[in-house]
């Protein structure tokens, strides 16, 4: 099993547990991370998603497994359809597949960085809703330093973390740096390696104690779908988010509870309670066709 998956107290723990490779990067991971997404989609009881590597593994990942067949560890069964061949038209990016399922998950994700972080290990943690990192951990781009070029959309969401020029710094330079050296938006926190998964965790409560699961999931794709609208188009979905809100028992409870001054008991669920116009942006399908 290389990807370790656990629910406890509202908050689905996923860690990837490849220890004696340094919890390195394979397609099989790519699936079983789709897998457990979908599950945190459709269970009401996880509010929060943590990603964090086997302590054991020193590192929480350490990138691509290089080692082995070149073709056979970028593709599984049936992600070509039956009938065509694997080609430049069909082939799809097995770590960004994994970074989109992250992206559009209804429930928060936090990654827990334990370690070293370099390639996928990185650009995976990039897709997360927050990221929580060891200090003293090498950190890398390095896609161009072994022959590749941007992966796992890391191409979409770096320039947002951290902007255009600094972007392209880490990314066409390759460079290894270490965790206190990156660039401001790279990371929430950058804390000594024993106190990361204590904090993604603290953050994973915060949000399953006191918010709304809905209000949450809407939010989180109003800040990662909006910024590519403009301020009135995004007014206007807000309105709509707004006034969908003002009729729910969310809203009811939440005003209750803060005028009787005690924690709110939110009962609503991204996957059975999301409003019609969720999606409001055109959702693009990414699988490969006949």
């Amino acid at each position: 099993m290389v990807l370790k998956v656990e629910v406890k107290d509202k908050v689905m723990t996923m860690t990837i547990s490849r220890p004696e490779i340094r919890n390195a990067w394979t397609e099989k991971l790519r699936d079983d991370i789709c897998k457990a997404v979908d599950q945190a989609n459709k269970d009401p009881n996880v509010r929060a998603v943590i990603l964090t590597g086997d302590p054991a593994g020193n590192a929480f990942c350490a990138g691509m497994q290089l080692a082995g067949d070149k073709e056979s560890a970028a593709v599984l069964a049936n992600d070509i359809p039956e009938g065509r061949k694997s080609d430049n038209s069909t082939f799809r990016d097995g770590g960004g597949i994994a970074s989109l399922a992250i992206l559009n998950c209804t429930k928060p994700v936090i990654a827990a960085m334990n370690g070293a972080a370099v390639g996928v290990g990185m650009t995976l943690a990039c897709c997360c809703d927050m990221r929580v990192m060891a200090e003293g951990s090498k950190c890398g781009f390095v896609f161009v330093r072994r022959g590749l070029a941007c992966e796992s959309i890391s191409s979409w969401t770096l320039r947002k973390l951290v902007g255009t020029g600094k972007a392209m710094e880490l990314v066409l330079t390759g460079r290894v740096f270490k965790s206190e050296e990156a660039p401001p938006g790279l990371f929430n926190y950058v804390l000594p390696k024993d106190q990361v998964l204590a904090k993604a965790t603290e953050l994973a409560r915060e949000i399953a104690d006191y918010t709304s699961a809905v209000g949450v999931s809407l939010s989180k794709f109003a800040i990662l779908r909006n910024g590519n609208m403009s301020p009135e188009e995004a007014h206007l979905v807000e309105s709509r988010m707004i006034h969908n809100a003002l009729g729910s028992d969310d809203f009811e409870e939440g005003r209750k509870s803060f005028l009787e001054k005690r924690p709110p008991n939110f009962t609503t669920d991204p996957f059975r309670n999301l409003p019609e116009f969720y999606p409001w942006w055109v959702q693009i399908k990414t699988h490969p066709k006949l």
